[in-house]
């Protein structure tokens, strides 16, 4: 439940803090797949009071809303399961079970499974909301800064690798 203080001004939460896991898709943050994944996340948080949480580089640009990002190495962006970790270990600390996902919809079946997969290391129960964005299919551009993003082909090639490999495997590749 929210409350408002009219001591402070502001709504305070006296619920939990949802959290909005934005997978970023690509390495530009002006390509038109990352700006509309932004967009949608910063339309869930600001509906929902949540906190975003998202990679370390700039390919994301969420404007003046609270954001929380997983470490990188300056142009290596961060695996899939390192951001799902984090988001889940951010939800944890928020003491929620909530988290929106907002992702390419090629790239959604990985990122919920790599949700599923930290929340069980982090023994927490989640619950994934998943912010449809198939109304946009402009998702393979030529600027999307990495080969696999910018050919539809080779995203599904290495999709089909990284979902059929043992997930041991997986989390050495990718962890």
């Amino acid at each position: 439940m929210r409350h408002f203080s009219s001591t402070q001004g502001f709504w305070e939460a006296s619920v939990p803090q949802a959290v909005v896991a934005a997978f970023a898709f690509g390495m530009s943050n002006t390509s038109l797949p990352n700006l509309h994944i932004a967009l949608f996340a910063a339309h869930a948080a600001r509906e929902l009071g949540a906190v975003i949480f998202t990679q370390g580089g700039e390919y994301l640009d969420f404007g003046e809303l609270p954001v929380q990002r997983v470490d990188e190495e300056p142009n290596k962006p961060a695996p899939t399961l390192r951001i799902a970790r984090g988001a889940v270990k951010l939800a944890k600390t928020n003491g929620t079970k909530d988290i929106y996902l907002v992702c390419a919809p090629s790239h959604k079946p990985r990122c919920i499974r790599d949700l599923q997969a930290a929340s069980r290391e982090a023994e927490i129960k989640i619950n994934i909301h998943v912010v449809d964005m198939s109304q946009h299919d402009a998702w393979f551009l030529s600027n999307a800064g990495q080969l696999h993003t910018r050919f539809k082909l080779v995203w599904h090639v290495r999709e089909m690798i990284l979902m059929r490999m043992p997930f041991s495997l997986y989390e050495r590749v990718a962890g």
